[in-house]
């Protein structure tokens, strides 16, 4: 994901946060059957699954207290929720294990995003 999609992504994330409010419940049909998994993440994972990496996951919908247990208990450590994007770590090889449930769409190596200087 190139850095201006993923601003675009966070930025969108916390509009539609903004205008949905809090949601305990998920429609069926937002339910994830595929997860994408970022190539290099799913090598990571094969080569050195106990590394400790940072990951940016979107899921179908924004999570509630249930999906965020969920995702604690396949071994992520929950960073920043905003909207239907979730950052965090965890170990490599657990980043499989995260793909499989069912609200996840799509699972990343996050990457670092360089402070751009403002020209004076």
């Amino acid at each position: 994901m190139s850095h201006f999609r993923l601003r675009h992504a966070l930025a969108a994330a916390v509009v539609g946060v903004a205008m949905a409010g809090a949601c305990s419940t998920h429609p069926a049909d937002q339910v994830s059957t595929n997860a994408y998994i970022d190539r290099r993440l799913r090598d990571l994972a094969e080569a050195h699954p106990d590394s400790i990496v940072g990951v940016l996951i979107r899921t179908s919908a924004p999570p509630d207290s249930t999906w965020r247990a969920s995702l604690v208990d396949a071994g992520l450590a929950v960073g920043t929720v905003a909207g239907d994007v979730v950052t965090g770590r965890l170990r490599a090889g657990s980043a499989l294990k995260v793909a499989r449930l069912p609200f996840v769409v799509h699972i990343e190596l996050s990457r670092k995003i360089p402070i751009l200087e403002h020209p004076s």
